[in-house]
């Protein structure tokens, strides 16, 4: 299992994609009620079902054909690539 260092709008997260990515859904789903009804399962499904809009589709391709340990880590990876998420993965341990 990955562990992650994340730069998010100000804030540095640490931990599993599953932990990151929830913290980063407890945070969105403040401003979002549709984000704050969803688990971190769905909000990650949501991000990997929007990716298309938001990523370019060479990249998006080269992104879809790497090994990811689950769908969590997908969608950390997919959103920190987003330019208008304001995520970035800094390390992956």
């Amino acid at each position: 299992m990955a562990n992650y260092t994340v730069y998010d709008e100000g804030k540095t997260r640490h931990g599993d994609a599953r932990d990151v990515l929830e913290q980063i859904r407890l945070e969105n789903g403040r401003d979002n009620d549709e984000v704050a009804r969803m688990n971190v399962d769905e909000y990650a499904r949501a991000l990997i079902d929007d990716a298309p809009y938001f990523l370019p589709s060479d990249l998006l391709k080269v992104l879809g054909s790497q090994p990811f340990d689950s769908d969590i880590d997908r969608a950390l990876t997919y959103l920190g690539q987003m330019p208008t998420s304001g995520v970035r993965i800094l390390a992956v341990k």
